[in-house]
């Protein structure tokens, strides 16, 4: 059939994979997936996939190609039946994303996170009359291949530390690993998978004491990790293991395949925890409990240009409460005042009362919205003066760029788009954006712990009211058998809610804090020398009931003799 016209992966020459008269190769769905790849009609086996040396025969007398010629499959199977169903595999007229994850002993992905990203984007906004440019639905296939060895610390420079000695690099596993088993027993077999899918680790940690970064990935490339080994406690195979959380794992893995995707985190810039930016990009909706509950999404829409220095209320981020995640937007505290981010209710009016003084003026304001008082937020420290940066909406769905051949990145050992300076949300700023609360101790201010001798404390997990003084959050549903107490930084200690005699777990239900919204307070079991002297702190971990919420509070400890 001649010479191919473009290597690797060239299409055969058959004039319905070009775009007439070029040697374009056509993509019908704008997946940067070349037609020729997505088409399974093209194989004698009816499977999509990609010959990678560009070399093509003449076809079969039905027109079709050995599938032995194929030097990967586009194909992932998730329904657990024998032989892969259409809807696992490549299609040339629905945008399709590849992924393969490989895992970190105890850090396998939790099917039900991953499943969550998948239905994600499924339900990606499609074309419309008014917005001809919606990718949707996407089909994300997600492989969850092989077990990788474990190490504490996986390096992928430059958004993480160099690598110390004995931690493992990103480029190396990738090296060795990529690929199922039986992919890299053919000769092309990676090289062919490179070309159509993306490579995620879920690790334990970044290099660096104490580096609780989340993630760490490639814009616009096809490199990820998640690194969530000081996340949430998670009961893996009887033992409880820090792996993160359902929502911590969806959260992440969205946000850094969106950094894969080209998206930063203010979409289009890294200016970060902008109001008028709802997507799961901004670290105040990478999870859904950090500040407000959130779906789990990118952003499908652009919300109105914020001029920090002359902030208009009664237009707020122009856009109807419904229009919005949640109907609510996070911003900063007033500056000088050491607070929580402020989440407000946009009026039915589409007005947000930015100063928070009470009422919608028509004199512009001035605050700095996206100073939540962590390092990345606001994520461009010293560009600005408070209250003079013009913030900017962005609508993901439309910009995401699905080639990342096309990225300095694409090459391997190429970490060049990888946005150095900006780390991943930490989990000391994730409780700190975080607006569950807890006291430990109530009657005591100091929150004493003494480690001579066996005691017991207790410690309350509040209720919290909204703007408008409704119930947003009511602790009485968090379920007992879920909540753990731990130290941080060095301290090894976690310890569950305490149990009597006949097993039920001492909790009750006062109002602590005295707003009328009853309180959860339980007590814990504390033997003698569970805390050090340099213990400083402590987090509560819990999840509702029905499963729909993910608590995180940190109190400060002392810790007597």
């Amino acid at each position: 059939m001649g010479v191919p016209v473009l290597f690797p992966g060239a299409c055969p020459q058959l004039a319905k994979y070009f775009v007439v008269e070029s040697d374009i190769p056509k993509d019908t769905d704008g997946d940067s997936l070349p037609d020729c790849w997505e088409d399974g009609t093209l194989w004698d086996d009816g499977l999509p996939g990609i010959n990678y040396s560009g070399v093509w025969p003449e076809p079969d007398a039905n027109g079709k190609f050995p599938a032995t010629l194929r030097d990967v499959t586009l194909c992932v199977e998730t329904n657990g039946t024998s032989g892969f169903q259409a809807e696992e595999c490549a299609s040339k007229t629905q945008k399709d994303i590849f992924v393969e994850v490989d895992f970190m002993q105890f850090h396998r992905p939790d099917p039900v996170a991953i499943g969550n990203v998948v239905t994600a984007f499924a339900n990606a906004p499609a074309p419309t009359a008014n917005q001809p440019a919606y990718p949707g639905p996407i089909r994300l296939h997600v492989q969850i291949d092989e077990q990788i060895p474990h190490t504490t610390a996986t390096a992928l420079i430059p958004c993480t530390p160099a690598p110390a000695l004995g931690d493992a690099t990103f480029d190396g596993l990738k090296t060795q690993f990529f690929g199922t088993q039986a992919e890299r027993s053919i000769p092309n077999g990676t090289n062919a998978k490179a070309l159509a899918s993306h490579y995620a680790l879920f690790v334990h940690n970044q290099p660096g004491t104490g580096n609780t970064s989340s993630g760490c990935s490639e814009v616009g490339g096809n490199d990820f990790m998640v690194s969530l080994g000081s996340w949430g406690i998670v009961t893996v195979g009887g033992v409880s293991h820090n792996v993160g959380t359902t929502d911590q794992q969806a959260g992440t893995f969205m946000h850094e395949l969106g950094h894969n995707l080209g998206l930063r985190h203010g979409g289009d810039s890294n200016s970060n925890c902008k109001p008028n930016y709802q997507s799961v990009m901004n670290y105040t909706l990478q999870f859904s409990n950090t500040i407000t509950a959130r779906p789990l999404d990118y952003s499908r829409l652009t919300l109105a240009t914020l001029n920090e220095a002359s902030l208009v209320e009664t237009t707020g981020v122009g856009a109807a409460p419904a229009a919005l995640f949640t109907g609510k937007v996070a911003f900063g505290p007033q500056a000088g005042i050491p607070s929580k981010a402020v989440v407000a209710t946009v009026n039915a009016d589409d007005s947000i009362d930015w100063n928070r003084n009470g009422t919608v003026s028509a004199t512009p304001v001035a605050r700095d919205l996206n100073n939540l008082g962590i390092a990345s937020c606001p994520a461009l420290p010293g560009t600005f003066p408070a209250n003079a940066e013009i913030l900017t909406g962005f609508n993901d769905w439309i910009s995401l760029d699905f080639n990342f051949r096309g990225s300095l990145d694409f090459a391997g050992g190429a970490t060049s788009s990888i946005d150095e300076n900006i780390v991943e949300i930490t989990l000391p700023e994730a409780l700190s954006l975080s607006r569950d609360v807890i006291d430990i101790k109530p009657a005591d201010p100091n929150n004493t712990i003494g480690r001579g001798a066996a005691t017991t404390i207790e410690v309350a997990m509040f209720s919290r009211r909204d703007d408008h003084g409704l119930l947003e959050f009511d602790a009485r549903n968090l379920d007992p058998a879920t909540i753990v107490l731990r130290g941080t930084g060095n301290a090894t200690w976690t310890l569950p809610v305490k149990r009597n005699t006949q097993g039920k777990f001492q909790c009750s239900m006062r109002d602590v804090n005295h707003d009328g919204a009853a309180d959860l307070v339980c007590q814990f079991d504390f033997a003698k020398n569970t805390v050090s002297v340099g213990d400083k702190s402590a987090v509560l971990e819990a999840t509702t009931f029905d499963g729909t919420y993910d608590f995180h509070a940190s109190d400060s400890i002392r810790v007597m003799p």
